[in-house]
């Protein structure tokens, strides 16, 4: 028979602790052990030896809802390519493949490069070397008609599953701060909402995210219902719509003290009413990440 061993010596023996590898079982399914006659949990020495790996992986900036269901010869690859830095997994190989996916319409290749992208490079790698540069790609190729509507809609497409899998894996505390994000009616482009979100939920926010183009009434109504500390709004396209100068008014008219965030390629072209509001701007993560930390 092969030896058995508690919880509490696979936390020591993994590094982690009792409450964390109960909290990846239950949420994640990392592993299903036997249990006793008295309901105590068995675990078995490959047991042992994925929570080893699967720390040291998160430890490196991978997020544990991307990697929990890796086999371990997976998760050993990952460890390898931690230590010693793979070519093959950089990120100008994974922009490519996905630049080279876009041109030739080919959804399952892009997902297949984003998903392997965001596994071996962690999700901070993952944002800042892949989806961002693959986003300025998407806008200037498609100002300059290098890429068509069809390609940019594929690409976005994708980008929104691969971003809202990503969002969905990060745990935060339910007493953290709470924003609402989203973007205002009219406004169409839900990608920069969407890193906003995860964003904010990797700085500690709980994040209630309502994808795109949202009246300025529903979102007063969403964020007085989930007790929103913030409201963050995404601005890409169109440049210049009056709708927008609307209803940003009126969110402020109904959340009169609610701290509103604006970020978003064509922010500038509407400064006048943004002071108006009192609305706070953002040109980067790391500008909202010091933004949500004074009003956090």
């Amino acid at each position: 028979m092969c030896p058995t061993y508690s919880i509490s010596a696979v936390a020591k023996a993994s590094g982690l602790s009792v409450h964390t590898i109960r909290a990846w079982e239950k949420r994640y399914g990392v592993t299903n052990p036997e249990r006793t006659d008295t309901n105590r949990r068995k675990y078995t020495l490959g047991d042992i030896e994925r929570f080893r790996l699967l720390r040291h992986a998160t430890e490196h900036g991978h997020s544990i809802g991307m990697i929990a269901n890796l086999s371990i010869e997976e998760l050993q690859n990952l460890d390898s390519a931690s230590q010693i830095e793979n070519p093959l997994a950089s990120n100008r190989n994974y922009l490519a493949a996905c630049l080279q996916a876009m041109m030739n319409l080919d959804a399952d290749v892009l997902e297949e490069a984003l998903a392997h992208a965001g596994i071996v490079l962690g999700i901070d790698r993952f944002l800042s070397e892949v989806v961002v540069p693959l986003l300025n790609e998407l806008d200037t190729g498609w100002e300059e008609r290098r890429i068509s509507i069809a390609q940019e809609h594929l690409a976005s497409a994708v980008l929104r599953t691969q971003l809202e899998k990503a969002r969905l894996t990060i745990q935060v505390p339910t007493n953290a701060p709470r924003i609402l994000v989203t973007t205002p009616s009219g406004q169409l482009h839900e990608i920069g909402a969407l890193l906003a979100a995860i964003s904010a939920a990797r700085h500690g926010w709980n994040v209630t995210y309502l994808g795109p183009n949202l009246p300025s009434d529903e979102i007063a109504t969403a964020a007085a219902k989930t007790h929103s500390n913030a409201v963050g709004l995404s601005l890409v396209y169109p440049e210049d719509d009056p709708l927008v100068h609307s209803e940003l008014l009126r969110i402020r008219e109904l959340l009169p003290t609610t701290p509103i965030i604006i970020g978003g390629r064509i922010t500038s072209n509407y400064q006048q009413t943004i002071q108006a509001i009192g609305a706070h701007t953002i040109a980067d993560e790391q500008s909202l990440k010091q933004l949500l930390r004074s009003l956090s």
